[in-house]
């Protein structure tokens, strides 16, 4: 069965791996990227939508119909110049707003780029608000898949970049494992 997957920060170190890999799957029939700005990629499976992500009839009708969706979106400190309210609204609440319209429009599959060790009762704001937004994903999603890598990625760290995104195209593929099983693994290395 062909499946249409979107994935939310297509242009992003991760999310540009993802397209990469997706675009070439034979399972793949659609590639929706939801995106910020334009963006010009020409290949036969690969559909950019161009959206305010604060505009949710936009937002919920660019998941509609998908089989999975992987959301890769995320800034960092320094594009928001510290301002934790900026950067919770990229973060925390384009995740959220994803997971809530993956399930209204009945997708099973939700795949969220975290951080390993996120924590609720952290002082740090990175990690504590990447705990929050993965117990709030959990919430609205019976099918929740974490990314499992470092606390940031830099470009020169692309095998662990390629581990994780097939760690994650696994969980899709065969939703019989345990994700919260590799997340222990993970953490304990």
């Amino acid at each position: 069965m062909s499946k249409i997957i979107s994935i939310v920060g297509a242009t992003g170190l991760i999310g540009r791996h993802l397209v990469e890999i997706l675009q070439e799957d034979e399972h793949v029939s659609e590639l929706r990227l939801i995106v910020r700005r334009p963006l010009e990629i020409n290949h036969p499976k690969v559909r950019v939508l161009c959206i305010d992500f604060t505009d949710d009839a936009s937002f919920k009708a660019a998941i509609a119909h998908s089989h999975a969706v992987f959301c890769a979106v995320g800034t960092t400190q320094k594009k928001v110049r510290g301002n934790t309210q900026a950067y919770r609204a990229v973060d925390y609440d384009i995740p959220v707003r994803a997971a809530r319209f993956a399930r209204e429009t009945a997708c099973s599959r939700f795949l969220l780029v975290s951080s390993v060790g996120a924590n609720k009762l952290s002082k740090n704001f990175y990690l504590s608000l990447k705990e929050r937004l993965r117990s709030v994903c959990r919430s609205l999603i019976t099918r929740v898949y974490y990314y499992l890598g470092h606390r940031c990625y830099e470009a020169n760290e692309t095998n662990s970049v390629w581990l994780n995104i097939l760690l994650l195209l696994y969980f899709h593929f065969f939703p019989c494992l345990s994700p919260a099983n590799i997340e222990l693994y993970t953490q304990k290395q």
